[in-house]
């Protein structure tokens, strides 16, 4: 059991490097996030798309 908490302590450090290295990096960056328009985010992507 104590060989298991182990492993799973260390995933969790891998973890939170990872999480750590995309905010630094801005790979969570979304710009309908900041302009508060998460939801309509697919239907303003598409519209974009079909206007190529």
């Amino acid at each position: 059991m104590e060989q298991i908490k182990h492993l799973l302590q260390k995933v969790q450090a891998k973890i939170e490097i990872y999480e750590k290295h995309k905010e630094l990096s801005g790979e969570n960056f979304n710009i309908f996030s900041i302009m508060g328009m998460e939801s309509d985010e697919v239907l303003r992507i598409l519209r974009l798309l079909q206007s190529f």
